[in-house]
């Protein structure tokens, strides 16, 4: 059970700020702290979500939600992976295999997270990348989008056109599925974050 007395971790602040001390040849210290990356994206995760329960209809908002709620787990994935590998490999072995998994599908860097711990959490791995394969789905045709043409009429002479084009044109399919599915990609979203921290976590007390 949590400690009453701590308070509650605010979602979208997942990810440590990082701080950073470089000593200059004269001993002279730098000091630097700047925001994580996967804590930024999460706080515009939450502020799109925030504003996607009041306006749902708004395909913006529905974008920004699922982009930056999948750059948030991508970014706590890496990070966490990152901590894996540094705290199971060799020195000289972490730069290599980092630089082979750095750009892999991250539902492949949950399975290897997950074989660092035991069959029960490769499980609980498989369970949230399945809730996630929607969302990687529609992400990757946002960032990597290419359109096919859509035909909706064959043979039509210019006095149809009126006819066929009366009222509003119906959505894209493509766009027709992003508001279809934003909250259901939204709810698979923190659990993701939740799963990766306590992966984390684990590494952390086993240090």
């Amino acid at each position: 059970m949590r400690d009453s007395n701590q308070p509650e971790k605010p979602i979208g602040q997942s990810g440590p700020d990082r701080l950073t001390v470089n000593i200059g040849p004269a001993g002279e210290v730098e000091l630097s702290v700047y925001a994580a990356l996967d804590s930024t994206y999460g706080k515009i995760f939450v502020g799109a979500v925030a504003e996607l329960r009041s306006d749902p209809s708004n395909l913006q908002v529905s974008v920004r939600a699922i982009l930056f709620g999948c750059f948030w787990v991508e970014a706590t994935c890496n990070r966490v992976l990152e901590e894996a590998l540094k705290r199971y490999l060799p020195v000289l072995a972490f730069p290599v295999l980092w630089k082979t998994l750095a750009r892999r599908p991250i539902l492949e860097k949950f399975s290897i997270l997950a074989s660092f711990r035991d069959s029960k959490t490769l499980a609980e791995a498989t369970n949230i990348a399945s809730g996630l394969t929607k969302a990687i789905q529609l992400r990757n045709k946002l960032v990597h989008f290419q359109d096919d043409e859509l035909v909706v009429a064959r043979q039509v002479v210019p006095d149809d056109l009126e006819a066929l084009f009366a009222g509003a044109l119906a959505d894209h399919p493509f766009v027709a599925d992003i508001r279809a599915s934003a909250f259901k990609i939204v709810e698979s979203i923190q659990p993701s974050i939740d799963w990766l921290e306590s992966i984390s976590t684990g590494l952390s007390r086993s240090s």
